[in-house]
Order: structure tokens, then sequence, then C-alpha cells
């Protein structure tokens, strides 16, 4: 077997005597015993929870909303297997149903979603852990099984506690990335585990089995995200660098596997039609061109890298700015140009060294080449798994240079401790500001101050704090940043509306419309709901009813704009329309308080007493709190003659709102 040139780590694939690279006995006196390596396991298992402890709590954000509270087909096994397009679900069945399960276990309360995120990310750093120490162990380079065992472990640990690593993990929806990322690592694993049986002549049962669980774990993460696309050639790779010794001996011998492994690629093709590429917000449409994506990525991708080394500042949302011209980051595009160059190099010449320049490359290219994503410009999640291509060889290459000197190996382990025990407590910390999304968002918008969408979201969670002002200013600025930014406008009038600045609401609103996008139904109807409201406060009730019709018909399932629609018809004396809309908004949301109130009203004034006796009741029940149906209610139970009942509905309309003249009259009336 023969690999030409000279190896960093290993001369030989096979070390004297005839053991493998991944003989975990090679280096006689140097085995590793079983039991540390399970400690070493419950180590990072520990480490990992210790710092990820305080993200149990963090509530649901930004993406999550549509992917998870928003996403109906999380209730429904059935449903769950074709996920929303649009969203960071969409095309990724395997992410919605493991949602769909923590909605089983938990609903919309976030423990289950975090303790799961958190599951992958010890799962992932494990499988990163065992890969490391069997590609390690063994060769005439003379690495023994406990020197691959302390070297993997450290990094695998640096790794896992790498605070670059909190979105992937704190991050709910993000979780795209790291469960796709732990079934990139099991399918390399996978591999690795079936390479002693393979080199050795043991059992082909224990060599067919990891085998085929390495083809079952590549099928899964196709199912999972796209980023997996690479995986049967980084397995191909690794093959040929660690156990064959060329690409023609390892085809060879595993034909079949690379077949079924390449067969997998159908799953991944199948979910991207399936999504549409994911409801248009990837691929060419036309909105951003590849050009100008892929100068954004020779931007990102050495932000990425420096991150790596300095995790600071590590930011949120980067936002959607793109580079409009190559000569602005003409420097960044020749030092991606240099890096590629030596990644693939690297590959020819030190396969083993070269392996991790293709895992970087491979895994950013998906999302981080020219294939846009027009969402997200940049996002630190994406170096989840790529950072494992950088921490891994910077620690080998450390542990390679002091071997030999117990000095500096010990010097290098005191080190490689203090690095993951600071990393872990940066992670800690980070995890700290997405306890809320009002710190999350302000944090973002200081260290991102010229993102429109980091301003906008810092405004908008500013308003929900009842921070109106600073909102309105924080939502106007993200305008001034970008002029036909539509969510700006529709937040800085919300804000504006709270203030009871109706007017200039009302003209923020009229904004918005005017940028959203004809197909955005779903805000754009929302957006009439809350400028009609605004306009009633003022009184132009002609104009309100206008926009509340018009929401109605983008949107025939807009409960709320359906309610005011029969209260204005209810007013105006048609009770026969109101009774339509009422029905409509409940035939949409059965357990709508209101209209049950609004319908009853309706169905009174009809003299259809018995139909309307039982709506208000069911208002009742669904809202004990709503005095006014308790109110009206008493006035149809004092027309049908029942005084008590309608004494007891009028008391209770009295309590609940102490205010009322109407309802102190009415119960005078039935002393």
């Amino acid at each position: 077997m023969k690999i030409h040139g000279k190896e960093l780590w290993f001369e030989n694939p096979r070390a004297p005597g005839g053991s493998t690279l991944f003989d975990a006995q090679a280096g006689a006196g140097h085995a590793v015993p079983r039991r540390w390596i399970w400690l070493g396991a419950l180590a990072l298992v520990a480490a990992v929870a210790l710092a990820y402890s305080n993200a149990f709590s963090v509530p649901f954000l930004f993406d999550d909303v549509g992917s998870i509270t928003a996403n109906m087909s999380l209730r429904d096994w059935r449903a769950a297997l074709f996920p929303p397009s649009g969203e960071t679900v969409g095309g990724r069945p395997l992410l919605n149903v493991s949602l769909a399960l923590n909605y089983a276990i938990s609903g919309n309360s976030v423990w289950s979603y975090h303790f799961f995120n958190v599951l992958i990310h010890i799962v992932a750093a494990l499988a990163l852990f065992g890969l490391a120490r069997r590609a390690l162990a063994g060769g005439r380079a003379g690495w023994s099984g406990r020197e691959a065992f302390f070297c993997a472990l450290a990094a695998a640990g640096i790794w896992a506690l790498h605070p670059l690593q909190t979105e992937a993990v704190t991050y709910v929806v993000q979780r795209a990335e790291s469960l796709a990322s732990m079934w990139y690592l099991l399918v390399l694993y996978c591999f690795a585990r079936s390479a002693p049986a393979m080199e050795t002549g043991g059992r082909k049962t224990k060599t067919h089995f990891w085998l085929a669980a390495s083809v079952l774990c590549c099928a899964l993460g196709m199912a999972t995200k796209e980023v997996m696309v690479s995986a049967p050639a980084l397995v191909l790779l690794y093959d040929r660098a660690f156990v064959s010794g060329s690409f023609g001996a390892a085809w060879r011998a595993r034909r079949k596997f690379y077949l079924a492994l390449g067969a997998t690629w159908l799953v991944l093709a199948a979910c991207v039609l399936m999504s549409g590429f994911r409801g248009g917000t990837a691929g060419f449409s036309g909105q951003v061109t590849w050009w100008m994506y892929a100068a954004t990525q020779a931007r990102a991708i050495p932000m990425y890298v420096k991150l790596v080394f300095w995790p600071a500042p590590l930011v949120f949302d980067y936002g959607v700015r793109f580079v409009f011209s190559p000569a602005q980051v003409l420097p960044q595009i020749i030092i991606m140009a240099l890096l590629a160059a030596a990644a693939l190099f690297a590959m020819f010449r030190w396969p083993r060294a070269g392996i991790f320049g293709a895992l970087f490359f491979a895994v950013l290219a998906p999302s981080s080449s020219f294939l846009p994503i027009i969402t997200q410009a940049m996002a630190e999640h994406r170096m989840y798994l790529a950072s494992a291509a950088i921490v891994t060889p910077v620690v080998v290459l450390c542990w390679r240079l002091a071997r030999g000197r117990r000095a500096l190996l010990a010097a290098a382990a005191v080190a490689a401790c203090a690095v993951a025990v600071v990393f872990g407590a940066l992670a800690w910390r980070r995890n700290a500001t997405y306890q809320s999304e009002l710190c999350l968002w302000l944090d973002t918008a200081a260290k991102a101050p010229g993102s429109e969408r980091a301003q906008c979201y810092a405004g908008r969670a500013l308003i929900l704090a009842g921070r109106c002002d600073e909102g309105v200013a924080r939502c106007l600025e993200a305008a001034r940043l970008n002029p036909r930014y539509d969510e700006a406008y529709y937040f800085a009038a919300m804000g504006l509306s709270a203030l009871g600045r109706n007017e200039e609401a009302i003209a923020c609103y009229q904004q918005a419309l005017l940028y959203l996008s004809r197909d955005d139904r779903l805000h754009t109807d929302g957006t009439y709901l809350y400028m009609g409201m605004a306009l009633r406060a003022l009184g132009r009730d002609a104009e309100a009813r206008a926009a509340f019709e018009k929401a109605v018909v983008l949107n025939p399932g807009n409960t709320d704009c359906l309610n005011n629609l029969g209260n204005y018809a209810l007013l105006a004396g048609d009770y026969a329309g109101a009774e339509k809309y009422y029905r409509q908004a409940l035939a949409a949301e059965p357990g709508f308080a209101e209209a049950h109130g609004g319908l009853a009203n309706a169905l009174a004034a009809q003299g259809r007493d018995a139909e309307a006796r039982k709506h208000y009741e069911e208002a009742i029940r669904l809202n004990p709190q709503m005095a006014q149906a308790h109110y009206n209610y008493a006035r149809l139970l004092q027309r049908l003659g029942d005084t008590a009942a309608a004494r007891a509905q009028a008391r209770e309309a009295a309590r609940l709102s102490p205010g009322s003249v109407e309802a102190a009259e009415l119960l005078k009336t039935l002393q």
C-alpha cells in the first residue's frame, strides 16, 4: 500500500507487525484502558452539560416562531413529514419530525427542545472524540493508544465547549445544523468502526453492521439538512487516506457500500424538490446573483475562521446585506483562493492532513459558496461542523510538536484544559445573552449597528417590553438604513399606536403596505388589521371597515377582522350580515370568545333567544372575564323572565367592570 509523500502524523498505513491505523493496541505498553475511554466520554458529557446548563429556559426566538410555535404540522405525525416551505424546517422532514416529538412531549414549553439540542451536541462531540481517536491511534509515526486518546479528547472537548457553537445549540431551530452535523460525524465514525474488521479479517457481520449504520446515518442526515450532500465524498476521502491508500483500492474493496452511500443523494434530491428550494429562500431567484453571494462569502469565511481562534464578537444575526462588487472584497477573495488551493494540494500530497481542508470547504459549500440563501448573508451556526476541521488539526499539531518532551506535553495538556475551561465559561456567558429576546437583540444591534434587521428587531423587543419610545426610534433607524424594509415600518407603527400617535402609525402602516411583497399575504392582512384599528381609534370608521375588508379578502381566516366587521354590521343594524361574519370567524377559530358573544348579540337582536343564550354561555365559558358578555346575557335573561339568573350575571358584570354605569343601573332594576 503506497501513499505518495510524507504524512503529517503517519508514515505508512500499517505499523510494524501488521497492525492497522485503527488498532487501539498499537504502541506496545501504551494501550489505553477501556475505562479511560468511558471516563473521558463521561467527562465530555459533564463538561457540555455544565456549559449549557443555563440554556434550558431560553425562549423561542426569531425563526423559532414560524418553524415551531406557528408550525401546525408539528401537531400531526403524518403532517410532520411534510414541513412548511419558506421556514427553516422547509425540505427537512427529519428536523420537523424531531420538533414534532418535542411538541408531543412539552407542547410550546421550551425545556424539551433545549434538552434535545444539548443531547444532539453531546452525541456529536462523542462521535468526534471516537472518530479522532481511531484515526490517530497506531501507525509507524508512533502514536500510541494513550496519545490518541488524550489528543482526541482535547480536540473534542475544545470543539464542544467553543462559544461559537452556541447559536447551533441554544437557538432551538438551528438544530438543523447540529443534527445534520451529528449525522455527518456518525457516518464517518461508523465507517471508522468498520475499518479494524476490514483490515484484520475480522467478522464480516461486524463490518457489515457498521457499514449499514453508516449508510443509515447518511440517509437520515440527507433528510435533515443540505449540508450532508458532501458526506459520501468525505467517507471516500477518509477511506483513501486512512484505510485503503488509494481511491481505486477503496472502490474495489467497498463498491456496494459506496453505491448505497451515493443512493442517499436521492433522499436529499426528494427533500429539495418537495420544498421548492425552501419556498424560494434559496437558489437562483434573481434577487441575489451568484457572484454577489460568493463575494459576500469571501468576506464571511475569513471572519468565521477568526472566530474559531478569537470568538468575539459573536453576533446572533448579521442581516441580509450582500457585497455588490468583488472589488470590495478582493483581499478576502485572494485569501480564500489560496486556502482552497492549499486544501486541494494537501488532499493529494498529504491525504491525512488534507482531509481537514476538504471537510472545511465541503461542509461550508452548500451555504457559503455561490448558491444564494437570500434570508441570511452570514451566520455563525454554519461553522458548527466546519470548526472541527480547524480545532482538531490545531490540537493534533500542538500535540505533535510537544511529543517526546515531557515538559512540553504537560504544558500542552494544561493549555488544552485551560482553553476548554475558558471556552466553556464563555459559552455559558453567551447563553445568558439568549435568556430574553430583548437582551439578545440589543446585544446584536450593539455589535452590528449597520444591520437593519438587528435594529428593527431590537425595536420590536423594546416595544413589546413597553419601552415604546426607544423601540420606535430603533425601528425608524432600521427604515433609514433600508428605506424599503416593510417590517421596520410595521413595528414602528405598532409602537406609535401604543403611544396613542395613531396618525403617525397609519402613515407607517401605509409605508409597510407599499413595500410588502404581493405574495406575503399573511403579513399584509395583519398590517390591514392593525391599520384598521388605528383608524377606528381616530373615529375614521368607514376607512377602518374598508381596511378590515381588504384583510379578509387576502386572508378569509383572519378572525380578528371578521369579528370587527361583525361588530360594524351589528352597530349598523345589519344583524344578518353580522351573524354571517361572526359565524365565519367561529368556523376559523371555534374557541374565539368575542365572536361567540357577538353572534349571541346578533341572534338576540333577531329574536332567536334560545340560540343567543347558548352562545352567551359559551363566550362566558371561554372567557369568564368578559364583562360585556355577562351584561348582555343578563339583559337577555331579564327579557326571558329569569330574574335570579339575570341578577347573578349583572352582579358579575359590575364586579368585572366597576366603572360601568350600565351594569350598575341594570343591577338596580333587578334588585
